[in-house]
């Protein structure tokens, strides 16, 4: 995950979601593992490479949806020890989740290794492709949807800053910026995976001047659902998952 305030390379997105896990009153912080000064130092000096994480888990009564962004790259906070904070922190019994939560992770990041080398020659080349991002998003009652091209080698804007933007021109709450950047960065992974092969297949675009017949497909769009349309529309994904 990603921080750049902190000592930790990695930051969590709220809200995490676990249904039976009563939150706590924190009495005492949590017991973060303080670096050293080479872990620092080690820790600066790498590249940065932010990867989407997603946790899902389901033990007896609890249900844990969880997702983050991971530095890939991060050379000091394993799996492991994320597992065991992020257990602390919610309460969760360690002998249980810390495990399933740690391979779940090591999982993603494995899968995902192989895109870091397809992104850096990305960036690298004259021309690099658009790719088609499309937002459906809800969280409460409010849904936002979006769809835009993303330059796939430019560097300048980052999903996180483009994330920030977005929700502060829609009036949405912060709690958007957060799933709104994971799910550029879960499309973006979809993409780098398909140009594995051969990444110049894809086309770059020469001009972005769409016809204004075309404004209303590209233009973001939030709603305010009512009770029946959030029932309708839970039953719509729950079909479209099977």
């Amino acid at each position: 995950m990603h921080s750049g305030d902190d000592d930790s390379d990695n930051e969590q997105d709220d809200p995490e979601q676990v249904i039976g896990v009563p939150r706590r009153k924190r009495t005492k912080k949590t017991d973060h593992k303080l670096l050293s000064k080479d872990e620092k130092a080690l820790l600066s000096e790498s590249a940065e490479f932010l990867v989407p994480v997603r946790v899902e888990l389901d033990f007896d009564q609890y249900k844990l949806r969880d997702s983050f962004l991971w530095n890939i790259q991060d050379p000091v906070c394993s799996p492991e020890q994320f597992a065991s904070i992020f257990c602390e922190d919610l309460n969760l019994p360690p002998a249980q989740f810390i495990t399933a939560i740690s391979s779940s992770i090591v999982t993603q990041l494995d899968g995902q290794q192989n895109l870091v080398a397809v992104a850096r020659s990305i960036e690298e080349t004259e021309h690099s492709p658009n790719v088609l991002i499309e937002l459906d998003l809800l969280i409460g009652n409010i849904r936002l949807e979006d769809r835009f091209e993303w330059d796939l080698g430019q560097t300048d804007l980052t999903p996180e800053d483009f994330a920030r933007l977005l929700a502060a021109d829609l009036g949405v709450g912060g709690e958007f910026v957060a799933e709104i950047a994971h799910a550029i960065h879960e499309q973006l992974m979809v993409h780098r995976r398909k140009m594995l092969g051969d990444w110049t297949a894809a086309q770059p675009v020469y001009q972005a001047i769409r016809d204004a017949s075309e404004a209303d497909d590209w233009s973001p769009r939030v709603t305010v659902l009512t009770e029946q349309e959030l029932d309708k529309l839970s039953e719509d994904r729950e079909r479209a998952v099977r």
